[in-house]
């Protein structure tokens, strides 16, 4: 198997699965827009703005839009999961103030472990690796099911309505000023 990430080393997610919430749904949808099927993040376990990580988890229901054509798979909405709790976690962090919704602005070393069976707890950690307000911010994820590594990776998280960004001279979705491409998807 490969290397686990740093954040896999760094937090026992197995510890935290069960610890009662932070922040619930209510708080996710305060500061998320998604909902319905889109809502990929059931609560925050626990997030720590000077360490630069959080912790939180989608509980995963035969129900969910996945299941009656995939009752097992590698992962789903797994970069959605860990995309929508390290935009909340950058939005409660403070660290981009004037930031709407963001976007992915790419993936990186995405390796999948384990497939999911629903019903059961994904668990989701999230680490910034490179934050550069308003521009964009580099995340580290790790998921586990039940102690079990399932899914690993980093994304860039950029700004999708900064206007910070477009004075910096960056395009939305870009986090280059010399950037000719559009990238990303509203988070």
């Amino acid at each position: 198997m490969p290397s686990r990430p740093e954040i896999a080393s760094l937090l026992d997610l197995s510890l935290m699965a069960d610890f009662p919430p932070q922040y619930g749904p209510e708080e996710i949808r305060r500061t998320n827009p998604q909902r319905d099927a889109m809502e990929q993040l059931s609560g925050v376990l626990a997030m720590d703005v000077p360490s630069g990580w959080a912790v939180g988890y989608k509980d995963l229901s035969s129900n969910d839009f996945w299941c009656p054509d995939e009752p097992r798979t590698l992962s789903p909405g797994c970069v959605e999961t860990a995309a929508q709790l390290a935009v909340f976690f950058l939005k409660r962090s403070g660290l981009f103030p004037s930031v709407g919704v963001f976007g992915i602005g790419g993936l990186g070393n995405l390796r999948f472990f384990n497939s999911i069976s629903a019903p059961c707890r994904l668990v989701v950690a999230v680490r910034t690796i490179d934050i550069d307000p308003p521009g964009a911010a580099r995340m580290e994820f790790f998921a586990e099911v039940n102690a079990q590594p399932v899914y690993s990776g980093d994304l860039l998280c950029v700004p999708l309505d900064c206007a910070a960004a477009q004075r910096k001279g960056l395009r939305a979705g870009t986090t280059r000023p010399e950037s000719k491409e559009l990238i990303g998807s509203g988070l």
